[in-house]
């Protein structure tokens, strides 16, 4: 089979996945894995990141853990494979499974800056998955300063990487865990919140969607829940962002920031989120707690849960 008929499968495929045509998605998988497994090598980094970003971006995570797997066995194994391997890893519950994979990648990655960032970004979400989900365990203080060096490492570069780096020191901060080292966290956001405010008022500085999240999180930290509102509504408005991302987003505020909805910066932020994701129509779903829906019925009830900009509704 040739290569060109391998790429042609895998297009398809990432057409279906964007039109959620399962059962097409499903039989294509099993076709594209018989074709590398029989033109072993054919496979290049860009199609394989096409397609595997594709299926991740309908958190199709098993089959994009199928097809990884198929790759790797048929010599068509980078690092672009390996990271798109771990992300399935970590968001289908498999941390520990991440991290082993991400530290022989590691190992063996070429001295790219880009190529190590995107490992060192994913092993601080392995990690802070598995702190996250330790409870009290005598693991948790070494998996939070893992996280933290871990994104440390990307911090120079991306405002993700400092972000997270400020929400796992506040996070340490609230369960008395000390981490030697942790930066300051306070000025950290306080620098974030006001670089993306004065880049948002430059039309030239051609700010991204996460920019407006890392904001919206610098705001959260500095105890700003309005701010952080505002810029949380632009981030979910935007059309770059899709139900992967905000779900990605969700977890954060919910899991790391321990928002709740019945709290009142969970009450103002997390149905902004929850509501966009349901609007997206690619499949997402969200839980409902009672209180997501407290005060809908009442006169902009909904306009006051779900933000002043680009108001969608729940399902």
């Amino acid at each position: 089979m040739s290569g060109a008929g391998t790429a042609e499968v895998a297009t398809r495929l990432t057409d279906a996945a964007a039109a959620l045509d399962t059962a097409a998605v499903s039989t294509l998988t099993d076709e594209l894995i018989g074709r590398l497994r029989s033109a072993p090598g054919t496979f290049s980094p860009a199609e394989a990141a096409t397609v595997l970003g594709g299926l991740r971006r309908k958190r199709l995570f098993t089959l994009v853990m199928r097809i990884s797997d198929a790759l790797i066995e048929s010599g068509s194994e980078s690092p672009v494979v390996d990271c798109q391997y771990a992300q399935a890893l970590i968001d289908h519950g498999l941390p520990s499974a991440a991290e082993a994979l991400l530290i022989r990648t590691r190992q063996a990655a070429p001295d790219d800056p880009a190529v190590l960032s995107e490992i060192d970004g994913l092993l601080g979400r392995a990690y802070k998955q598995m702190y996250v989900q330790a409870g009290p365990s005598p693991r948790r203080r070494m998996l939070l300063e893992r996280a933290i060096s871990a994104y440390g490492r990307v911090a120079d570069s991306t405002g993700w990487g400092r972000i997270n780096v400020v929400a796992l020191c506040r996070r340490a901060e609230r369960d008395r865990v000390p981490v030697p080292g942790c930066p300051d966290w306070r000025q950290s956001a306080e620098a974030m919140a006001t670089g993306v405010a004065n880049s948002f008022r430059d039309p030239s500085a051609g700010l991204g969607a996460w920019d407006y999240a890392v904001a919206a999180e610098a705001c959260l930290a500095l105890d700003r829940a309005e701010e952080a509102l505002t810029w949380l509504e632009r981030y979910a408005a935007d059309p770059r962002v899709d139900s992967f991302e905000l779900l990605g987003t969700l977890r954060q505020l919910t899991e790391v920031w321990q928002l709740t909805p019945d709290r009142e910066a969970g009450a103002m932020l997390l149905p902004v989120l929850k509501a966009r994701i349901l609007d997206c129509g690619d499949g997402g779903d969200v839980p409902l707690a009672d209180s997501d829906l407290q005060g809908a019925s009442e006169p902009d009830g909904l306009q006051k849960l779900l933000g002043r900009d680009g108001i969608v509704t729940y399902r």
